[in-house]
């Protein structure tokens, strides 16, 4: 029983990035400012931005920014290049980027900005603007562009995988002591 636990677990379990959407996945028009942006709610205090994804109505070269919640604070910011009407994913520079609970991802390219938004604005998460700072809700539907995020750890570091019966180890050896000093203990007692 104690194998198939230690089998079942795994740092790749623990660490899991979980998709942050706010869209329903179909394109139904297309938004257009200088930045388009999202604004996105982890499930965590903080937490570790890896990926994006996004859908462009065209190929283009974008700047994608990572901001705080005022949206205006860059936490990071690099370039993508996108292929045309399909889900886009991009992994976030160095392995990804620790983000407060809310950020934005936001995009700019160098000439006008454009994204595809599905048909409902049901969250009002969507942004648009002239300038980070002049960015205000966008009134269409949601745009398509979502964040995976991992749990961020408190203490720093990363996360290597381990091996589990090395971790377990000293305490298998104490159990088997213990239960070797009882037998002896209990054939000495006969």
């Amino acid at each position: 029983m104690l194998a198939v636990l230690l089998a079942l677990s795994s740092v790749q379990n623990v660490f899991a990035a979980t998709e942050i959407a706010y869209d329903d996945g179909t394109s139904w028009g297309i938004a257009s400012s200088t930045y388009l942006g999202v604004r996105f709610t982890a499930p965590w205090s903080y937490a570790r931005l890896v990926q994006i994804r996004l859908v462009p109505p065209g190929s283009y070269a974008y700047t994608v920014y990572i901001t705080q919640s005022d949206h205006v604070t860059i936490i990071t910011s690099f370039p993508v290049s996108t292929i045309i009407n399909v889900w886009n994913t991009f992994s976030v520079p160095g392995g990804g980027v620790t983000v407060p609970n809310e950020f934005y991802i936001v995009i700019k390219s160098e000439a006008f900005t454009v994204l595809y938004n599905d048909k409902a604005n049901n969250y009002g998460r969507s942004y648009s603007g002239g300038t980070l700072a002049g960015m205000s809700q966008f009134p269409g539907g949601d745009f398509l562009l979502r964040a995976y995020v991992e749990s961020a750890s408190s203490v720093g570091g990363i996360a290597l995988p381990t091996n589990s019966l090395t971790v377990l180890a000293p305490f298998l050896i104490m159990i088997g002591l213990v239960t070797i000093a009882a037998i002896v203990f209990v054939a000495k007692r006969r």
